[in-house]
């Protein structure tokens, strides 16, 4: 009996939203095929609430609901962690891209790599450099210079 297999390959799309333009918007994105994150809106009121904080210049604004209150859905991006990130760093004038790709419940490890792949592409580095030596990955934050021998000592255990 002959039986077929069938392999299916889905590509996951990736977006992002990045400093480089007002709007979010990146061309060296863009030429990747990747999609500007639609809920990204500058004059949206959260993403204002944070831009203004980021800056300095806020004050808790009654009118915005808690994270466990959201009503619209144009408010969901702007209360995750990242976007916080995304503000400050925008407001001190560093050019940042947030890539991120939706995935379901479970077994993420092919996600992880996928997103991993496309911070590879982005920063013009190749995977075959890393041959999973803990050194080979920068670490954020630098660490300071009288921690620098930790990932000798990680690798070690």
């Amino acid at each position: 009996m002959l039986i077929a297999s069938l392999v299916i390959f889905s590509v996951v799309q990736i977006y992002y939203i990045s400093s480089a333009n007002m709007d979010g918007t990146d061309d060296d994105c863009e030429k990747l095929g990747w999609k500007k994150l639609h809920e990204y809106n500058p004059a949206q009121r959260r993403w204002k609430y944070l831009s203004t904080l980021a800056a300095g210049n806020a004050m808790q604004e009654d009118g915005l609901p808690f994270e466990d209150e959201l009503e619209d859905e144009e408010d969901y991006y702007p209360s995750l962690p990242f976007a916080a990130l995304f503000s400050c760093f925008k407001a001190k004038g560093l050019k940042v891209t947030c890539l991120l790709c939706y995935c379901s419940e479970g077994d993420n490890i092919p996600d992880a790599f996928n997103l991993a792949d496309a911070a590879c592409k982005l920063l013009e580095l190749s995977p075959q450099n890393f041959h999973g030596e803990l050194e080979t990955f920068p670490i954020f934050p630098p660490l300071p210079p009288n921690k620098k021998n930790i990932n000798k000592n990680l690798s070690m255990s």
